[in-house]
């Protein structure tokens, strides 16, 4: 009963990230569009895998008190996707895009000067500054 209440949301996800996929189709390029897509992506396959997920919780409560019939697994295709997943989850996100401005003029140029230090009022007298 668990897993029929979760898969509702997850449809919910499901729809609103086609919706959004779709409505990105008629947007002009953009640097961020690509990000985007990326991202409705990323969250397709998470839903996809979580669906994996509940069907398999589906099927151990229906299978409860069948046989067991032990079946052959590719582990190489398991050991595949569990790479995959944590792959993509620990994919760092692309650093941010600062534009560059453009070289300032040698005549726009100044030096600092900096005032010189002073004592201040709570430093011992004993301490003599550059200027004292």
């Amino acid at each position: 009963m668990v897993a029929h209440d979760l898969l509702n949301p997850l449809a919910s996800v499901d729809g609103w990230t086609m919706a959004v996929r779709y409505s990105l189709d008629g947007v002009p390029d953009h640097p961020d569009l690509d990000e985007a897509r990326g991202g409705l992506d990323r969250l397709s396959q998470d839903s996809a895998r979580m669906r994996g997920l509940i069907d398999g919780l589906l099927h151990y409560a229906t299978a409860r008190e069948a046989t067991i019939v032990p079946v052959q697994v590719d582990l190489g295709e398991v050991v595949a996707d569990i790479t995959l997943a944590r792959t993509d989850a620990a994919a760092p996100s692309p650093p941010p895009t600062i534009p560059r401005a453009a070289p300032a003029s040698p005549s726009r140029c100044r030096t600092a000067s900096l005032p010189s230090p002073r004592r201040l009022p709570h430093q011992d007298s004993s301490v003599r500054t550059p200027d004292t």
